[in-house]
Protein backbone atom coordinates (compact mmCIF):
# COMPACT_ATOMS: atom_id res chain seq x y z
CA UNK A 1 0.00 0.00 0.00
CA UNK A 2 1.34 3.41 -0.94
CA UNK A 3 1.94 6.04 1.77
CA UNK A 4 -0.85 8.23 0.38
CA UNK A 5 -3.30 5.31 0.42
CA UNK A 6 -2.37 4.67 4.07
CA UNK A 7 -3.09 8.32 4.90
CA UNK A 8 -6.50 8.11 3.26
CA UNK A 9 -7.24 4.82 5.03
CA UNK A 10 -6.28 6.39 8.38
CA UNK A 11 -8.53 9.38 7.70
CA UNK A 12 -11.42 7.09 6.91
CA UNK A 13 -10.73 5.17 10.12
CA UNK A 14 -10.61 8.43 12.06
CA UNK A 15 -14.05 9.42 10.80
CA UNK A 16 -15.47 6.07 11.94
CA UNK A 17 -13.91 6.45 15.41
CA UNK A 18 -15.32 9.96 15.85
CA UNK A 19 -18.77 9.34 14.39
CA UNK A 20 -20.66 10.33 17.58
CA UNK A 21 -18.68 13.42 18.56
CA UNK A 22 -17.96 14.78 15.09
CA UNK A 23 -16.96 18.30 14.29
CA UNK A 24 -18.97 19.63 11.33
CA UNK A 25 -16.45 18.70 8.60
CA UNK A 26 -16.04 15.14 9.91
CA UNK A 27 -19.82 14.76 10.13
CA UNK A 28 -20.20 16.09 6.57
CA UNK A 29 -17.45 13.72 5.41
CA UNK A 30 -19.24 10.75 6.99
CA UNK A 31 -22.51 11.87 5.39
CA UNK A 32 -20.74 12.22 2.06
CA UNK A 33 -19.35 8.68 2.29
CA UNK A 34 -22.81 7.26 3.02
CA UNK A 35 -24.37 9.32 0.25
CA UNK A 36 -21.68 8.10 -2.14
CA UNK A 37 -22.44 4.49 -1.21
CA UNK A 38 -26.14 5.08 -1.98
CA UNK A 39 -25.26 6.67 -5.32
CA UNK A 40 -22.98 3.76 -6.22
CA UNK A 41 -25.75 1.30 -5.33
CA UNK A 42 -28.25 3.22 -7.46
CA UNK A 43 -25.82 3.25 -10.39
CA UNK A 44 -25.12 -0.48 -10.01
CA UNK A 45 -28.84 -1.22 -9.97
CA UNK A 46 -29.42 0.89 -13.09
CA UNK A 47 -26.43 -0.73 -14.83
CA UNK A 48 -27.77 -4.21 -14.11
CA UNK A 49 -31.26 -3.47 -15.38
CA UNK A 50 -29.89 -1.71 -18.45
CA UNK A 51 -27.51 -4.58 -19.26
CA UNK A 52 -30.35 -7.07 -18.97
CA UNK A 53 -32.47 -4.91 -21.27
CA UNK A 54 -29.66 -4.65 -23.83
CA UNK A 55 -29.27 -8.43 -23.74
CA UNK A 56 -32.99 -8.97 -24.27
CA UNK A 57 -33.92 -6.29 -26.83
CA UNK A 58 -30.59 -4.81 -28.00
CA UNK A 59 -29.90 -1.10 -28.28
CA UNK A 60 -32.57 1.15 -29.80
CA UNK A 61 -30.63 1.69 -33.02
CA UNK A 62 -30.38 0.46 -36.62
CA UNK A 63 -27.42 -0.69 -38.63
CA UNK A 64 -26.68 1.54 -41.61
CA UNK A 65 -26.28 -0.48 -44.81
CA UNK A 66 -23.01 -0.34 -46.75
CA UNK A 67 -20.90 -0.17 -43.61
CA UNK A 68 -17.93 -2.45 -43.32
CA UNK A 69 -17.97 -5.45 -40.96
CA UNK A 70 -15.03 -4.01 -39.04
CA UNK A 71 -16.59 -0.56 -38.65
CA UNK A 72 -20.37 -0.86 -38.60
CA UNK A 73 -22.31 2.40 -38.41
CA UNK A 74 -25.48 2.78 -36.41
CA UNK A 75 -28.17 5.42 -36.09
CA UNK A 76 -29.93 5.88 -32.75
CA UNK A 77 -32.20 8.75 -33.77
CA UNK A 78 -34.09 9.80 -36.88
CA UNK A 79 -31.83 12.82 -37.31
CA UNK A 80 -28.75 10.56 -37.10
CA UNK A 81 -30.33 8.26 -39.67
CA UNK A 82 -31.04 11.13 -42.07
CA UNK A 83 -27.55 12.54 -41.61
CA UNK A 84 -25.87 9.18 -42.21
CA UNK A 85 -27.99 8.40 -45.28
CA UNK A 86 -27.80 11.79 -46.96
CA UNK A 87 -25.05 10.82 -49.43
CA UNK A 88 -25.79 7.08 -49.63
CA UNK A 89 -27.32 5.50 -52.72
CA UNK A 90 -30.26 3.98 -50.83
CA UNK A 91 -33.71 3.97 -52.36
CA UNK A 92 -36.74 5.54 -50.74
CA UNK A 93 -38.22 2.18 -49.66
CA UNK A 94 -35.00 1.27 -47.83
CA UNK A 95 -34.96 4.66 -46.08
CA UNK A 96 -38.58 4.22 -45.07
CA UNK A 97 -37.85 0.68 -43.82
CA UNK A 98 -34.88 1.88 -41.74
CA UNK A 99 -36.95 4.71 -40.24
CA UNK A 100 -39.75 2.27 -39.35
CA UNK A 101 -37.28 -0.22 -37.86
CA UNK A 102 -35.67 2.53 -35.77
CA UNK A 103 -39.03 3.78 -34.49
CA UNK A 104 -40.04 0.20 -33.64
CA UNK A 105 -36.79 -0.43 -31.76
CA UNK A 106 -37.14 2.85 -29.87
CA UNK A 107 -40.74 2.07 -28.92
CA UNK A 108 -39.76 -1.44 -27.80
CA UNK A 109 -36.90 0.00 -25.75
CA UNK A 110 -39.14 2.57 -24.05
CA UNK A 111 -41.82 -0.02 -23.30
CA UNK A 112 -39.31 -2.56 -21.94
CA UNK A 113 -37.42 0.14 -20.01
CA UNK A 114 -40.64 1.07 -18.24
CA UNK A 115 -41.65 -2.54 -17.59
CA UNK A 116 -38.20 -3.62 -16.36
CA UNK A 117 -37.87 -0.69 -13.96
CA UNK A 118 -35.07 1.01 -15.91
CA UNK A 119 -36.94 4.30 -16.08
CA UNK A 120 -37.46 4.30 -12.31
CA UNK A 121 -33.85 3.19 -11.72
CA UNK A 122 -32.55 6.07 -13.85
CA UNK A 123 -34.69 8.49 -11.88
CA UNK A 124 -33.42 7.04 -8.57
CA UNK A 125 -29.82 7.22 -9.80
CA UNK A 126 -30.30 10.85 -10.82
CA UNK A 127 -31.74 11.68 -7.39
CA UNK A 128 -28.86 9.87 -5.65
CA UNK A 129 -26.28 11.77 -7.72
CA UNK A 130 -28.04 15.05 -6.93
CA UNK A 131 -27.86 14.16 -3.23
CA UNK A 132 -24.17 13.39 -3.67
CA UNK A 133 -23.57 16.78 -5.27
CA UNK A 134 -25.43 18.44 -2.39
CA UNK A 135 -23.41 16.50 0.20
CA UNK A 136 -20.17 17.49 -1.54
CA UNK A 137 -21.25 21.14 -1.66
CA UNK A 138 -22.16 21.00 2.03
CA UNK A 139 -18.71 19.69 2.92
CA UNK A 140 -16.95 22.36 0.85
CA UNK A 141 -19.11 25.14 2.31
CA UNK A 142 -17.98 24.38 5.87
CA UNK A 143 -15.10 26.29 7.43
CA UNK A 144 -11.92 24.28 7.92
CA UNK A 145 -10.74 24.67 11.49
CA UNK A 146 -8.52 21.65 12.15
CA UNK A 147 -5.81 19.69 10.38
CA UNK A 148 -8.22 16.75 10.12
CA UNK A 149 -10.77 19.06 8.46
CA UNK A 150 -8.17 20.08 5.91
CA UNK A 151 -7.11 16.48 5.33
CA UNK A 152 -10.70 15.31 4.83
CA UNK A 153 -11.46 18.15 2.42
CA UNK A 154 -8.24 17.45 0.56
CA UNK A 155 -9.13 13.75 0.34
CA UNK A 156 -12.43 14.68 -1.31
CA UNK A 157 -10.73 17.10 -3.70
CA UNK A 158 -8.20 14.44 -4.68
CA UNK A 159 -10.94 11.83 -5.11
CA UNK A 160 -12.89 14.25 -7.30
CA UNK A 161 -9.84 14.44 -9.56
CA UNK A 162 -10.11 10.80 -10.55
CA UNK A 163 -10.67 10.46 -14.26
CA UNK A 164 -12.83 7.37 -14.22
CA UNK A 165 -13.10 3.65 -13.45
CA UNK A 166 -9.88 2.74 -15.26
CA UNK A 167 -8.00 5.09 -12.96
CA UNK A 168 -9.61 3.71 -9.80
CA UNK A 169 -7.35 0.65 -9.75
CA UNK A 170 -4.10 2.58 -10.03
CA UNK A 171 -4.95 5.86 -8.36
CA UNK A 172 -4.01 5.45 -4.67
CA UNK A 173 -7.14 7.23 -3.44
CA UNK A 174 -9.65 4.88 -5.06
CA UNK A 175 -11.05 3.98 -1.64
CA UNK A 176 -11.89 7.62 -1.02
CA UNK A 177 -13.69 8.26 -4.35
CA UNK A 178 -16.39 10.51 -2.99
CA UNK A 179 -17.44 12.92 -5.70
CA UNK A 180 -20.17 12.40 -8.24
Amino acid sequence: MTPSARVIRNLLGYTELHRDASPPVTAAFIDLRHTRAKAEAATAKRDGIEQDLITRVDYPRVLIPDGTPTTPRYAASLSDLDRLLVDRPIDTDMRRQLRLELRTRQLTWRREAQASGLTAARRAEHQALEALTQATDTLFDLPISTVIDAALALAVIIACGELGPSEAETFPWGTACLCG
